[in-house]
């Protein structure tokens, strides 16, 4: 059986969820940006330095810096696109489009986990493969009935089950 998708407007926990996870992202997005840009102005210096006594000449210290410099900087702005586009734009658009996905899935299988003491449910779901819930839920719901999880669109954020 396939899942039916539909898309609906994110109630305001939901939202203020998801800028939540934006603010949480994008603070650890800036210190690991801030850090790779001191990294990448003192190790051409060093490996300039390097050279430098090596050679005892000034220009190779500025050429092997420069040149240094340059190839960290091309490869930065490239690792820092990617990344910004890998997780912290998937947060930005939801929370400009402020849209959920629900997704009426069917549960293929149920399991109690006693180590943990959880309940969950193993689903045909495009985006999960199992959620966690309920013992009261667990029980009034087998193998075969139907339920709808919700979950951003952009970022994937599951915000839960009815």
């Amino acid at each position: 059986m396939n899942s039916i998708i539909h898309i609906e407007p994110m109630e305001e926990d939901e939202i203020a969820f998801i800028e939540k996870k934006y603010n949480q992202e994008s603070k650890a997005y800036m210190y690991a940006m801030n850090r790779l840009l001191i990294i990448i102005a003192v190790i051409p210096f060093i490996i300039a330095l390097i050279y430098y006594v090596a050679t005892g000449n000034k220009e190779v210290l500025f050429k092997v810096y420069f040149i240094g410099l340059g190839a960290l900087l091309c490869l930065f702005s490239l690792a820092a696109i990617m990344s910004y586009r890998h997780k912290l734009l998937k947060y930005k658009n939801d929370f400009t489009n402020k849209n959920k996905i629900v997704e009426t899935v069917t549960i293929e299988s149920v399991k109690y986990m006693s180590m943990n003491n959880t309940y969950h449910f193993y689903i045909n779901s495009q985006y999960k493969y199992s959620i966690e819930v309920s013992e009261t839920f667990f029980h009034q719901y087998q193998p075969g009935d139907e339920i709808n999880i919700e979950y951003s669109v952009h970022a994937g954020e599951y915000f839960g089950y009815f």
